[in-house]
This record gives structure tokens, sequence and C-alpha cells, in this order.
């Protein structure tokens, strides 16, 4: 992780669904949002983006790599829908993972979730069961962003 990543990075504590706890966050974490649902996508990036993060998103596999590959500013964090349209989100992840093996990922999904987080066969930083809310999702950040970078 490059220096300017990692700062960003340790700076995410500050994060609060009410928005940034200090003026520290000038330059904030950047996530990346993959679900094929587009109401869940767009209150997740409203959410994300009101607490001062940087949001893009996406609705497939393929534009969720694309955006990953294409910004010019590195994804700090993934979102990802367990069970995208016609899409398995553990496929979508090992693709992210070829572009960056130490990708931070929390695995969203309306089902299954318990014995995910016991087993956490796929490496993932952190769990949400949906439907969630704005505390969920700051607990989720919490743990994706203290965990060692990389999973697998």
């Amino acid at each position: 992780m490059d220096s300017e990543r990692s700062s960003r990075v340790e700076r995410a504590a500050d994060f609060s669904p009410r928005g940034p706890k200090s003026d520290s966050c000038a330059n904030p974490l950047t996530v990346l949002v993959v679900d094929d649902e587009p109401l869940i996508r767009e209150v997740t990036t409203r959410v994300l983006e009101r607490a001062g993060l940087t949001v893009w998103s996406a609705a497939t596999g393929a534009e969720a790599c694309e955006l990953f590959r294409r910004e010019d500013r590195p994804i700090d964090l993934v979102f990802l829908d367990m069970d995208l349209d016609g899409e398995p989100g553990v496929d979508v992840l090992a693709a992210l993972r070829r572009i960056d093996p130490d990708v931070r990922v929390v695995m969203v999904s309306g089902s299954a979730v318990d014995l995910l987080t016991e087993t956490n066969p796929y490496g993932c930083h952190a769990f949400v069961r949906k439907p969630f809310d704005a505390p969920a999702l700051q607990r989720a950040i919490a743990q994706a962003i203290v965990a060692p970078a990389s999973r697998r």
C-alpha cells in the first residue's frame, strides 16, 4: 500500500455516519459500492458521501473491475454484494484481487452472513447483512480498515 493510501486508511478512523469527526480527512477514503440493486447502491453511496468519503458505484462485476483499474485515485475499500444478478460476488472478489491482492473488502448479503462471519472462507475484512443502517456501515468500515491488508 502506498503512503498516500496508507495515510487515508489511518485517518478513516474519523469516519462517522454524520460526517468526519475532524478536518483531518482532507483526503478521504475512497470506497467502491458494488450492488445490482439500484436503491441499495444509491442509499449506501449517500450515507458514505455524507460521512465525507469519496464513493464510486457499480452495478456489475465488470463495471467494478473497470472502475477499480482506471481510477486515478486508488480505491481503498470495496462494499461488494455477495449475490450480484447472475454473478457471484466471490468471482468479482477474485477479479479485484487479481488487480490488487491487498484490496480491502466488506461483503454485503441478505443471507448466509452468520455462517460466513464464523468461517470467512473468502478472506473478507468485514460482513454486513441487508438491510443495514449507517451504524452497521460504520462498524464494517472500522473493522475493515484495522484488519490486516491481505486476508486471502
